[in-house]
């Protein structure tokens, strides 16, 4: 391989004109291009300067429009929340309403409290006094919805937000809206009044430059007369240049071999960035946003399971490969990203073979000098095998591997879940410690197998044997834990249990025996018997310990020490 350095220093020594540059050669183009570059440069600054204290007020006019117009999506947005509340059937779909309105409250006070103090003209100042005087006006009557939903009175509440809050709201978002249109209309004109001020700078600096320009020509043509005088000199020194260009012609040789060399190191370091994406299920592409065009990499292709021919070519043919439950999330996520200047979202596939793998994709996106979106460049990896191993590691984290049921870790976590639903709602909820009575013998005489086949026929028929609405977990050993939201009074926990133990009876058959299957159970209810998860579980299980030292095959509700507990056994 060529030496690039040794060719460099190859390079032959040009003879230099040596002859003294006159004086007058230097004052006829030093004065005029000094007085050109000044001009231009003192031109160019003021006309910076003048751009960025320009653009500085018509970026903070934009910044009151966005927030005026971000004033009236929040105050949309409650109205649509306060309208949930009472429209959603749902207690979490209710409660998740109530949070996002309270939210936007904060938002609307915190946005409100931004704009009203920047209020500089009596003008503005009288948009906002009608603006604030409709929101303070439309405060009691939200006030009086949200005291009627947080005391349960759904259907008082509809009524009241359909009289009287829902067109005093109206007043406050058509009053937010001629805040929007006074700060849209006082952007138009400082827009204007910006580009006019720009423009006459704009025309001065060019008039000036111009000016210059032609001042240094006409000392230029003068120069130039001088200068043809010297001709022949120039013309030895050129025979001279022709000579070492010989030479650079035998070095332009040698720099296209190195550039030969290092270009074949360079298809070779593709070839291995392309061999390392096959291996890391990974590809890249390329989006043209004005034109509109989609570039993918081979190994995309592959990952979607699609033919390179014919090629996907457009932002649209690659949205049809998207999993359809998945398409609105990947547009929200495209359409964040062209914003921000980068995006990572995952979203499922759906190949022609009908799988479906799980894609994660990260972008980054360039802009023009205004701020438009030229280029998005991405990857995307196949993650199907690790987010498959994700959800088996949750799973096995969360639910017994055994019965299949939520294992402790899980329970008290819905545990928690059922008594914030029951403190929301004012409702009960009742907690049974189910104990399987003799199951060491099972175990003894049967067999550890015998035993397993026995707690999954055990959680099957408590599976089978509660409402859709309860829990069934696996507390520890032989211990089943069911929670009874909503269960109503002791006669209606009582028939449920009957029901359980009912479920219960039927013989298990296990090495060629019947063995009959009791169950002692405790009983816990809330609010009476605690709050909390592990009040609950510990009452439940006092009790169950209780009909253990008694009767077996019964169950007991829990009372305080000083009590007496109710016990349930046989057909009672």
């Amino acid at each position: 391989m060529p030496d690039h350095t040794q060719a460099k220093d190859s390079l032959p020594d040009v003879p230099q004109h040596t002859t003294a540059i006159p004086r007058w050669l230097v004052a006829s183009f030093g004065f005029p291009i000094l007085l050109v570059v000044l001009v231009v440069g003192a031109s160019v600054l003021y006309l910076a300067e003048l751009r960025g204290q320009l653009e500085n007020v018509v970026r903070g006019e934009l910044h009151r429009i966005s927030q005026a117009h971000g004033l009236r999506m929040i105050i949309r947005e409650r109205i649509l929340n306060l309208n949930r509340i009472f429209l959603e059937d749902d207690p979490f779909e209710q409660d998740a309403a109530y949070l996002r309105f309270l939210e936007l409250g904060n938002r609307f006070i915190a946005v409100r409290r931004q704009l009203e103090p920047q209020a500089d003209d009596a003008a503005e100042r009288r948009v906002f006094m009608a603006f604030r005087a409709e929101t303070i006006a439309a405060t009691p009557s939200v006030e009086r919805v949200v005291d009627l939903y947080q005391h349960g009175r759904l259907e008082d509440g509809r009524r009241h937000l359909l009289a009287v809050t829902i067109p005093a709201q109206a007043r406050v978002f058509a009053a937010s809206d001629a805040v929007h249109a006074f700060y849209r209309e006082r952007g138009t004109e400082t827009l204007a009044s910006a580009r006019r001020l720009y423009d006459a700078a704009f025309r001065t600096v060019v008039g000036l430059g111009v000016s210059a320009l032609v001042l240094a020509l006409m000392a230029a043509a003068l120069a130039v007369r001088r200068i043809m005088r010297d001709r022949i000199a120039l013309q030895a020194e050129i025979e001279v240049r022709r000579n070492a260009e010989a030479r650079l012609h035998v070095l332009r040789d040698s720099l296209e071999s190195l550039v030969e060399a290092r270009t074949t190191r360079l298809q070779e370091t593709a070839a291995r960035l392309e061999e390392a994406q096959r291996i890391g299920q990974m590809g890249h592409w390329e989006w043209d946003i004005p034109e509109g065009t989609l570039t993918w990499s081979e190994q995309v292709y592959r990952l979607f399971g699609l033919p390179c021919d014919p090629p996907i070519a457009s932002y649209e043919d690659f949205l049809c490969a998207v999993h359809p439950d998945d398409r609105d999330k990947v547009e929200t996520a495209v359409a964040h990203g062209l914003a921000r200047g980068e995006y990572q979202v995952q979203h499922r596939i759906v190949r022609p073979d009908g799988s479906v793998r799980q894609m994660q994709e990260m972008a980054h996106v360039t802009y023009d000098p205004h701020g438009n979106p030229l280029r998005m460049v991405g990857t995307v990896q196949d993650i199907t095998e690790s987010h498959r191993l994700q959800s088996q590691l949750w799973e096995l984290a969360h639910f017994d591997a055994l019965t299949g049921l939520p294992n402790r870790k899980l329970l008290l976590d819905r545990l928690q879940q059922a008594i914030l639903l029951a403190q929301r709602q004012h409702a009960t909820l009742a907690v049974a410690l189910i104990d399987l009575d003799h199951f060491k013998e099972v175990n003894d005489t049967l067999g550890h197998a015998a035993g397993d086949s026995l707690l999954q026929v055990v959680a099957e028929r408590l599976r089978q044997g509660v409402r859709q609405s309860d829990i069934v977990a696996r507390f520890a050993g032989d211990e089943f834990v069911v929670v009874l939201p909503d269960a109503g009074t002791p006669e209606q926990i009582a028939c449920i249990l009957a029901k359980l133990r009912a479920s219960l009876q039927a013989p298990f058959l296990g090495g060629g025996l019947e063995w009959p299957i009791t169950a002692s159970i405790g009983v816990a209810s809330y609010p009476q018997d605690g709050t909390e998860p592990y009040a609950l579980l510990q009452a439940a299980d006092e009790a169950m310990y209780a009909v253990k030292r008694t009767s077996r095959d019964a169950y007991r509700f829990y009372r305080p020490p000083t009590g007496e507990a109710t016990v349930g056994a046989g057909n009672t």
